[in-house]
């Protein structure tokens, strides 16, 4: 716990490929922070750009009097360099396309010295709020289940886990649980889930701090391709995390991905057996789940048809996820993630409990339509 004046010193971390528009604004904004006499801070970017664009990243840094340095590809290998090259005992992730609010760090800042706990135990998480660069798909994005982490922090309180967008973490718990893991698969993606999940195995727990919020930039969510690849790489590494996190592991139904494969194989047989029809079967299937599911999601609100769209229009951009899980998990011989989720505990479970109830229904119903309709 800090005493009345004490300087709390913050090291700002950002990794950085590309984007050099996007880091300049982010620059700006830390260069704009609200300045207390008891907060201090250095910013340092861990850079992988191509020549000409690291050179213009360098220049901004130069510029605003930022640390620059380089690092390779891997987004988890720099934001450990960055915050190891640091001096302040807090550590502060921003991505590079992000813009930090003029209070952020004194948000922070007021949250550490008021929480009856040592320094060394610091987590905390800001909301990260995305604005600019709407389009009618960012509009629709707003709604997707793959930007609730981003919102979780809006929320005082306990945190299961939060994004790297916006996470603080003392240099001491940071050091404790050997920084973010850089062995995973991918060059980005799921460090975080990971990286929270280690420490509240270590006893650390995570706090989400409502002030402190930054903004994110829609520009990096406006491509369609680019959102799809990334919710199946987001599945993908939940498949691994599911295996190495077993106390936060919890039972579930079969999802949408085991019943499609299921699909696939009777596709297969129905067609080795000559009902070349069969193999219809996972295509019809997945269509009729996901308009079932649609339709269940617009009875419970008005007006009923836009609802139902919305979460039709929905699930194309989310199903890559539950895709991605199912294939990280047999590429890696493990079958965990077919059948179990990630949750703190029976709480979660509950809140959760009408949505798995949901697409139980949507895929049962849709697995005996599709059967009836091709055999």
């Amino acid at each position: 716990m800090t005493t009345e004046g004490e300087t709390v010193g913050f090291t700002i971390v950002i990794p950085a490929e590309g984007r050099a528009p996007l880091v300049r604004r982010l620059l700006e904004s830390i260069d704009r922070l609200e300045r207390l006499p008891n907060v201090a801070w250095e910013t340092i970017v861990v850079d992988s750009s191509a020549d000409s664009v690291a050179r213009e990243i360098a220049a901004g840094c130069e510029e605003f009097r930022t640390l620059y340095l380089r690092g390779d590809r891997s987004v988890r290998r720099k934001r450990n360099q960055g915050a190891r090259a640091g001096r302040h005992p807090f550590v502060l992730f921003l991505d590079s396309d992000c813009e930090a609010s003029p209070t952020l760090l004194s948000a922070y800042a007021q949250f550490i010295a008021q929480e009856p706990f040592e320094r060394d135990g610091v987590v905390a998480a800001g909301p990260t709020r995305f604005r600019g660069g709407e389009t009618p798909f960012t509009r629709l994005m707003e709604h997707s289940s793959l930007l609730a982490p981003f919102r979780e922090p809006e929320t005082a309180g306990p945190l299961f886990w939060a994004t790297a967008s916006n996470l603080l973490v003392s240099r001491a718990a940071f050091e404790h649980v050997s920084g973010f893991r850089e062995d995973w698969p991918f060059r980005l993606g799921g460090d975080d889930t990971d990286f929270c999940l280690r420490l509240r195995e270590a006893g650390f727990a995570i706090r989400g701090i409502p002030a402190a919020f930054c903004f994110h930039s829609w520009k990096t969510w406006s491509s369609q391709i680019s959102v799809l690849r990334r919710s199946f790489r987001w599945g993908w590494m939940h498949s691994l995390l599911i295996e190495c996190h077993p106390d936060f592991r919890r039972i579930e139904a079969p999802g949408l991905p085991v019943y499609t494969a299921g699909m696939v194989i009777v596709g297969v047989v129905g067609a080795v057996l000559g009902r070349w029809s069969c193999l219809a079967t996972p295509f019809l299937f997945l269509a009729l789940s996901l308009l079932l599911h649609a339709v269940f999601a617009g009875r419970r609100t008005v007006p009923f048809w836009r609802s139902a769209i919305t979460d039709l229009r929905l699930a194309v951009v989310e199903c890559p996820f539950g895709l991605g899980k199912l294939a990280g998990s047999v590429f890696a011989g493990n079958y965990h993630a077919a059948w179990n989720r990630l949750a703190e505990g029976d709480a979660e479970m509950n809140r959760l409990f009408p949505e798995i109830v949901s697409d139980l229904w949507s895929n049962n119903l849709a697995l005996l339509l599709a059967l009836v309709l091709v055999l």
